[in-house]
């Protein structure tokens, strides 16, 4: 995948740890409905009010955190994806467990190491009753790969679409992939009309139509009469959002949802009380702290960087989560593939970090550039404070998601504080995009952004990623992993965990991704 995992800032409210969660990874946010409020009133009207009317029983409310500006299909931010998947669907899809399964792809196989035959379901239409053709999906990939706000590029990077007779199509990619499945899951399709758009009504072929939002407060939708597979049983379906923690609580308890996601830690046992379903995941994602290694910045020095790694006390982040998290000793989650058990988790010595930076430095406080992105002060005044305290000077910045984003390449900063969320199980996009050479032609290391490189390193990943064996595979992964541990890439804080709650009367079983399909929901 790619840093749509540098997961984009919002407060959650599961205290600052969690909120950190979602500083997402998943980047490249596309513009939102500024450009597209005008289409949404052509297509629809002006967006209704009263959306949060009195409940249908038919109705199925579903309480987020953040509202999202777009329903751009091509986005891996965690709200706009979670809405977008209930009006588009891909060619293959995953369960719960992220296992692939056919979607609008009927079938598929491989016929050699880069040439995949699928056949594309019969009789799918779209939401405004065109039929799907295979020109929609080549043109769904296009758009996915040369879009320049997608998430995904680095996914299809390669990758093309060969239709051959009736139904039936090849994706033939320029070198082995064997996550070949995940990675197109996450390609949703869209009509071929919108291939060179950046806003549009949304219009897929998934089991709910998009009806209308009001801004701030709502989107709703409908069950789409037409849809190909098993109807789902709730017509009505509204996404409703609340950014205050607390909100998220009382939303619950009033009844107003049946489903909320990032459930505040402190609301758990007055919930449980309540007879409310609660279930606590891990969320994919680990949050860490990356230096600039690059020449003449203070964090090329090796004994530096091993001296900001003793000085953070991980546990901290875990209390601060009442529990809802756990200290990360690598940069993707114990659920992931690549994950290595044997990797240690690094020690607390707050004395010992300050004898390092002492040998090096001659000045009283050695001046640094930290930056995260807004709505993570607390996560900053607690790094500031364990840093000064051993001998630097962090001048912190905060800035806006867009901002942050754009100077991810600029290399300004000496220490900056990210989310991975490994969105198809495998380490492999975090090694391709964040640990490669960063090679904007190769389309690797685009995500790179303290000039990290080592040329045995990036042959590894290269070669790794065309392994079919699983058990090679893993293996090169877990190596790959520990290179990059005790080369002192960056520092992994801790793997956050998403709580969900839901009325009882209803079976919801959430997703190890983090993303809340309705029809999956009775």
């Amino acid at each position: 995948m790619n840093w749509g995992r540098l997961l984009k800032n919002s407060v959650l409210g599961v205290s600052y740890v969690l909120a950190l969660s979602v500083v997402a990874a998943y980047l490249f946010f596309p513009e939102g409905f500024s450009q597209g409020k005008e289409m949404l009133k052509a297509f629809l009207g002006s967006p209704q009010e009263g959306v949060v009317a009195e409940k249908s029983l038919k109705e199925l409310r579903i309480g987020l955190v953040q509202y999202p500006d777009t329903l751009e299909p091509t986005s891996l931010d965690e709200s706009v994806r979670t809405l977008a998947l209930q009006v588009y669907e891909p060619l293959v899809k995953t369960n719960r467990y992220l296992k692939p399964e056919p979607a609008l792809a009927l079938s598929w196989g491989r016929i050699s190491p880069t040439v995949w035959r699928f056949e594309l379901r019969p009789n799918v239409i779209f939401h405004d009753n065109r039929p799907l053709t295979v020109d929609d999906v080549a043109a769904s990939f296009r758009r996915a790969a040369n879009y320049k706000n997608s998430d995904i590029k680095s996914m299809v990077r390669g990758m093309s679409i060969e239709p051959k007779s009736g139904n039936i199509f090849q994706i033939r990619t320029e070198k082995p992939d064997p996550l070949l499945l995940q990675k197109i899951s996450m390609v949703l399709i869209l009509p071929k009309e919108y291939e060179q758009k950046s806003s549009f009504a949304p219009i897929g072929t998934g089991a709910y139509r998009f009806l209308a939002t009001k801004p701030q407060i709502s989107f709703i939708f409908d069950a789409f009469s037409s849809y190909w597979g098993s109807a789902p049983t709730y017509h009505n379906l509204m996404f409703l959002f609340y950014s205050r923690r607390d909100d998220r609580e009382k939303a619950l308890i009033n009844s107003d949802v049946d489903v909320a996601t990032h459930v505040p830690p402190e609301s758990v046992q007055k919930l449980t009380d309540a007879s409310f379903d609660l279930n606590v995941l891990p969320s994919l994602e680990v949050n860490f702290l990356a230096f600039n290694v690059q020449d003449k910045h203070v964090f090329h020095d090796p004994t530096l960087r091993r001296a900001v790694q003793l000085a953070l006390d991980k546990k901290t982040f875990v209390d601060f989560a009442l529990g809802y998290a756990t200290a990360a000793s690598q940069y993707v989650g114990s659920g992931v593939f690549g994950f290595n058990p044997k990797i240690p988790d690094a020690v607390y010595d707050i004395k010992q970090a300050s004898i390092l930076v002492k040998r090096v430095s001659s000045f009283d406080l050695i001046p640094i550039k930290l930056t995260f992105v807004k709505g993570l002060e607390t996560a900053g005044e607690y790094i500031k404070t364990q840093l000064r305290t051993i001998g630097f000077d962090p001048q912190l910045s905060y800035l806006s998601w867009e901002d942050f984003r754009d100077g991810l390449s600029s290399g300004g900063s000496d220490l900056s504080f990210f989310g991975w969320k490994s969105d198809i199980g495998s380490a492999s996009d975090f090694f391709m995009n964040a640990v490669h050479t960063r090679n904007t032609e190769q389309g690797t290391g685009l995500f790179n952004a303290g000039g990290y490189s080592n040329s045995t390193l990036d042959g590894l990943i290269e070669q790794s990623s065309q392994e079919f064996d699983s058990h090679k595979r893993l293996k090169a992964y877990q190596g790959i992993m520990e290179k990059v541990v005790t080369s002192l890439y960056g520092v992994p804080l801790f793997e956050s965990q998403t709580i969900y709650a839901s009325n009882s009367k209803i079976k919801f079983q959430p997703r190890i991704d983090g993303y809340i399909l309705a029809s999956d929901i009775h």
